[in-house]
C-alpha cells in the first residue's frame, strides 16, 4: 500500500500546485522562487498532517441577517462535543468593547483653539477661533507666522496657554478676535 507521500510523488507539478492552494500549502519559497515538486509534496503533507488547520472558510455571509441576529451573553458555554467553556471575546458576545485608557473628557477644560494658515504667499496670517467661528486676517509682522499671531492676539487681550505652528490654544472663551 503506498504511502500519502507517495500517492503525491506521481502527480505532476501543475496538479500539485492546484491541490497546495486547495488545503492552504504556499507554492512559493520565502524568497519568491517556484517550489520544487519534493517541497510541494512536503508542504501538503504537512498541511494534512496539521489536521485541517489550513483549510479556508467556506460559504457567505449576509450582512443584514446578521445585524438581526443577538450575540450570546458571555458567560459558560457547552462546544458541540459537550465540554464546557467560558466565552469572555467582546466580538463573540454582547459585552461591549472598551479602549484602553480611556478618560472621561467630561473632567478636562474647556479650551478654546485659534487655527492658523499662511495665506496671500506668506503675507497674511489666517486665523480662525473654532469656538466662536470667527476668521480674521492679518498682516505678518515677525519672521514665523506664530510669533506674530501671538502678538496679534496678545494685543486683542486673549493670554494663550500653549499652541504649536498651525494652532494656539486659550481658556478665554469670551473676547473676540475681530
Amino acid at each position: 500500500m503506498k504511502t500519502e507521500k507517495e500517492k503525491l510523488q506521481t502527480k505532476t507539478v501543475d496538479q500539485l500546485k492546484r491541490y497546495a492552494k486547495k488545503v492552504g500549502a504556499k507554492i512559493v519559497t520565502p524568497e519568491g522562487k517556484a517550489k520544487t515538486k519534493d517541497q510541494l509534496v512536503n508542504s501538503i503533507v504537512m498541511k494534512q498532517r496539521l489536521g485541517g488547520l489550513g483549510e479556508r472558510q467556506t460559504g457567505v455571509t449576509n450582512k443584514y441577517v446578521d445585524i438581526k441576529r443577538k450575540a450570546k451573553a458571555p458567560g459558560k458555554r457547552t462546544s458541540a462535543s459537550g465540554k464546557t467553556y467560558t466565552e469572555r471575546r467582546a466580538n463573540r458576545s454582547d459585552k461591549p468593547g472598551q479602549m484602553l485608557g480611556a478618560q472621561n473628557y467630561s473632567d478636562l477644560p474647556d479650551l478654546r483653539v485659534f487655527t492658523l494658515k499662511s495665506i496671500y504667499d506668506g503675507e497674511r496670517i489666517a486665523i480662525t477661533d473654532l469656538h466662536k467661528g470667527e476668521r480674521v486676517a492679518i498682516r505678518k509682522t515677525n519672521r514665523s507666522i506664530i510669533q506674530s499671531a501671538v502678538q496679534y492676539l496678545n494685543e486683542r487681550g486673549i493670554k494663550l496657554i500653549g499652541g504649536q505652528s498651525d494652532y494656539l490654544v486659550t481658556k478665554d472663551m469670551k473676547k473676540s478676535i475681530a
